[in-house]
């Protein structure tokens, strides 16, 4: 029985870490994507007291007994935040951020602020005229003072700057329109993943002075085809061990119940 309980029990923990693997795989080509990584722990095991009392075995290096362990268990999803490549699009609306630290602040649906890694951003027309800067999903990037980014209805090559400054020509001059905000998030392992590539943060952020853009480019996924396609291959072969070793003990089970 105890081998039933291992094999299910660890073929359901490898579903987990295959859906893992497949939602990184999914996303190898998504803009600032940061790939999750499946942290597996031991189950609890039970002390097997197999020595009779009387019995003298002298010094060990590790305990009398057998320890029976029933399989392990996904603890944890932990996102790696390492950077992604940068390529070059050429774009004045497309901006990389150097600094794994800095992030982009976005509105999203529920009109809470949330961080994002994806500077491919757009021009989206308003009903009152006016334009807004919106990231790839139509979600509001905000300034420092986290307020959307509207722009002048009559405002035309509109630029983003390395500094954060979106800029554009009204009335035949070019002119600093806003500025969008860059926050600085110190341990971004305390962020909270919330899908789409959005994080939200334990509470209040810092923006950023400076020049933290890389304009006309953007950051690619930190997804390694070749890594999560190992690993793939990986849990798959553990999934089919443990799914024979299931059918395996419930055959010795099936001989054991017809000899009685």
């Amino acid at each position: 029985m105890q081998s039933l309980y291992t094999s299910a029990s660890t073929m359901a923990q490898l579903q987990k870490q295959l859906d893992t693997t497949g939602h990184n795989l999914a996303n190898v080509d998504t803009n600032g994507y940061k790939r999750r990584d499946a942290q597996f722990k031991e189950l609890l095991t039970r002390n097997i007291q197999n020595q009779p009392a009387a019995l003298q075995t002298g010094p060990l290096s590790t305990p009398a007994g057998l320890r029976i362990g029933v399989g392990g268990y996904v603890a944890n999803e932990a996102t790696r935040f390492s950077m992604g490549t940068f390529k070059r699009t050429d774009r004045a609306l497309d901006a990389a951020l150097s600094d794994p630290h800095h992030f982009f602040a976005v509105i999203d649906r529920d009109g809470v602020t949330k961080f994002t890694r994806d500077g491919n951003f757009q021009l989206s027309p308003q009903a009152d005229g006016r334009i807004q800067l919106t990231d790839d999903a139509g979600r509001s990037v905000v300034n420092g003072q986290n307020e959307p980014i509207l722009l002048p209805a009559d405002a035309t090559g509109v630029e983003l700057n390395k500094d954060g400054n979106v800029t554009g020509i009204v009335n035949g001059e070019r002119r600093v329109l806003a500025r969008l905000a860059v926050g600085y998030v110190d341990n971004p392992n305390q962020l909270t993943e919330d899908g789409a590539g959005l994080f939200t943060a334990p509470g209040q952020y810092e923006t950023v002075d400076g020049n933290p853009l890389t304009v006309g480019t953007l950051e690619s996924s930190n997804v390694d085809m070749a890594t999560e396609m190992t690993n793939l291959t990986q849990i798959q072969r553990a999934y089919q061990f443990n799914s024979k070793a299931l059918m395996t003990t419930d055959q010795m089970m099936g001989i054991v119940t017809s000899l009685k």
